[in-house]
C-alpha cells in the first residue's frame, strides 16, 4: 500500500517520534511518497529555521528514502476536478492542502495526515490515516 505523507507527519519523523518511526521503518521507499506540494514546505521550514544547513541535509537524507512525486499534468487534472467537486458540495480548503490530496487520490494512496482539514470534513474517495494518535 502506498502512502503519500502530510508535512506533519515528516516532520514528525525528522523529529524522531517513535510512532512514525516505527511505521516506516515497516514500509519500503517505493510505499513512502514525498510530494512536491509537501517538500516546499519543507524546504520553506528549514530555510527559515536557525539551523538552516542541518535542516536541508535532513531533508534530503528523507527524500533518498522515499518515492518522489512531483505535481505533474496527471496531478493537476486530479487537482482541478477533486477542488471543483468539493466547491459544488461547499466544502473548500486550501490548495496546498488539495495539491497533497490530488496526489494522493492520483496514486490511489492512502494521505496520512494530522491536519484537521483532512479528518473534519473528509475529502470523498481520500482514504487518510493518522499516525501521530499512537
Amino acid at each position: 500500500m502506498i502512502h503519500v505523507l502530510d508535512t506533519n507527519v515528516f516532520i514528525a519523523f525528522l523529529n524522531g517520534k517513535v510512532g512514525v518511526l516505527n511505521r516506516l521503518d515497516l514500509l519500503t521507499p517505493e510505499d513512502v511518497v514525498l510530494c512536491a506540494p509537501v517538500l516546499a514546505e519543507l524546504e520553506y521550514g528549514a530555510y527559515c529555521s536557525t539551523r538552516q544547513g542541518d535542516n536541508l541535509a535532513r531533508i534530503r537524507a528523507l527524500a533518498a528514502r522515499t518515492r518522489f512525486q512531483a505535481f505533474d499534468g496527471a496531478v493537476a487534472r486530479q487537482f482541478g476536478d477533486m477542488k471543483a467537486e468539493l466547491r459544488r458540495i461547499g466544502n473548500l480548503k486550501a490548495d496546498f492542502d488539495l495539491s497533497i490530496a490530488a496526489t494522493s487520490l492520483y496514486l490511489g494512496a492512502t494521505l496520512v495526515s494530522d491536519d484537521r482539514a483532512f479528518h473534519d470534513k473528509p475529502i470523498p474517495r481520500l482514504a487518510v490515516a493518522n499516525w501521530l494518535l499512537s
